[in-house]
């Protein structure tokens, strides 16, 4: 007779298939928009400081740990952003950045985690203009990912799993940014951000503002 410890965990599509179904629903529209607008001679981007905030959703998913789970393995929950950088070329730049990445609970038949994710990065950048007022931006990024046990159900030893912290080394984070003047842009960006603990992967997507001083 089969026991719950003797059943294989069934596998998983990549997290990069986990992340996408919440990253599209914001890429999609700022993609369309781009490839609508006029094809018209880019305009100069500035350089110097600038700073940003976006709210969006922060995606947490957790690999097999052994146990039966009873819900969805991935989720997408309420986040937010705070990003600082310069522009010391009208193509390269640098930036740092800390993402909330919000409450989660993952089930299982055992218990019940209770966690909650968030992100350090430090990204060189580049950026290309698309038309006069779009931009794309790509970046490479050295992140630090933790997650926080917030009251789990005890004494399941496999949860030790799902929290802690881990460093990544993560590429490409994409950002598409709208200028609405030369000083303000609003902002479209997705960014796997790698693991956060032995089995959880986490991921961002957002719309906001940035300035430019």
């Amino acid at each position: 007779m089969m026991t719950q410890t003797d059943k294989k965990p069934a596998r998983r599509a990549p997290h990069a298939a986990h992340l996408s179904r919440y990253l599209r629903p914001v890429v999609a529209p700022a993609l369309v928009l781009a490839l609508l607008a006029s094809p018209v001679v880019a305009a100069e981007l500035p350089t110097g400081f600038f700073a940003g905030v976006s709210a969006g959703v922060g995606v947490v998913s957790a690999n097999p740990i052994g146990l039966a789970e009873v819900d969805e393995d991935t989720h997408g929950v309420g986040a937010g952003k705070l990003t600082a950088g310069y522009w010391f070329h009208r193509n390269w730049g640098v930036s740092v950045g800390y993402a909330a990445l919000g409450n989660f609970t993952q089930k299982y038949t055992t218990g019940e985690f209770r966690g909650r994710a968030r992100s350090l990065m430090i990204s060189a950048l580049g950026r290309l203009p698309l038309t006069d007022r779009w931009t794309l931006i790509g970046s490479v990024s050295a992140t630090r990912n933790r997650i926080d046990d917030r009251g789990s159900t005890p004494g399941v030893a496999e949860f030790s799993k799902l929290h802690g912290s881990k460093s990544n080394l993560v590429f490409p984070g994409l950002e598409l940014q709208y200028r609405l003047s030369d000083k303000m842009s609003v902002s479209f960006e997705v960014q796997g951000l790698g693991k956060a603990a032995e089995k959880v992967d986490v991921g961002y997507a957002g719309v906001g503002l940035r300035w430019n001083f």
